[in-house]
């Protein structure tokens, strides 16, 4: 720990990221933005889901910042860099709402 599970299929973002003990343990929830939220943390979740199928990831460490990567070509790559939802679970939009 930490380490990362996702949902196998892609359309479910109902991902959950695990910390370890020695950090305090829990577990904060990502999922779609509901009002200005898109995570929630858990201190007393410390178990892994057992209800469907998960892929595992290490967890990165990326001092509040989130990369969304928008497209991938041989030669190309576009991506943003914004404030991570893992930082206090708010989803910060501009006046147009992105």
């Amino acid at each position: 720990k930490p380490f990362v599970e996702k949902p196998v299929d892609a359309d479910d973002h109902n991902i959950a990221i695990y910390y370890p003990s020695s950090a305090g343990g829990g577990c904060k929830k990502l999922f779609r933005k509901v009002g200005d939220r898109s995570s929630e943390f858990y201190p007393e979740i410390n178990d892994i889901r057992r209800d469907g199928s998960y892929i595992y990831e290490e967890f990165i460490e990326t001092q509040g910042t989130d990369v969304k990567m928008y497209t991938v070509g041989p030669d190309y790559g576009h991506a943003e860099a914004r404030k991570s939802p893992t930082v206090d679970g708010k989803v910060e939009r501009n006046a147009d709402g992105k």
